[in-house]
């Protein structure tokens, strides 16, 4: 099991993937830790202090994770890194984004497309509100069961 902050060289490799991906255009300033293929940010001081050789299961902020050379953002990272992306973002509209909050998969309407069949970044107005996966017409959905509004009647601004 592999656990280790990113040297500069891995940073530049992990950049790389998402500007081939999502079009990045920015700066990671944190540190960033992977263990078993998942992202995590942290301050650049935690590293100085923490870089020894201990067992530590996680720390700092999860981003998301790469498997098989395609990353998908956390939505988290969606917040974090979302405003410097260009590219596999898919707009939803108001009733896509309800749909996307109960825990729905969203089907692409007209206009929708994404330049990738892997993963996109979820936007609703100028929020970025998580990734999914793109599986034809449909958008797979992947927020976390705790982190869904199961009810019909709640109002998005």
């Amino acid at each position: 099991m592999r656990t280790n902050f990113l040297n500069s060289k891995e940073k530049k490799t992990f950049v790389s993937v998402l500007e081939e991906k999502y079009g990045f255009k920015g700066k990671i300033e944190h540190a960033l830790f992977e263990k078993e293929e998942k992202y995590f940010i942290v301050n650049n001081d935690v590293e100085k202090i923490l870089n020894v050789k201990i067992h530590i299961n996680s720390y700092g902020l999860y981003i998301g994770e790469l498997r098989h050379g395609n990353f998908r953002f956390s939505v988290e990272g969606a917040q974090i890194y979302g405003k410097n992306c260009n590219k596999n973002i898919v707009e939803l509209t108001k009733e896509q984004t309800k749909d996307w909050f109960n825990g729905n998969n969203v089907a692409l309407i007209k206009g929708q497309e994404a330049e990738d069949r892997t993963y996109v970044l979820i936007k609703y107005d100028d929020l970025f509100v998580g990734c999914g996966r793109v599986d034809g017409r449909l958008i797979l959905n992947f927020l976390p069961k705790v982190r869904r509004i199961v009810t019909s009647d709640f109002e998005i601004a």
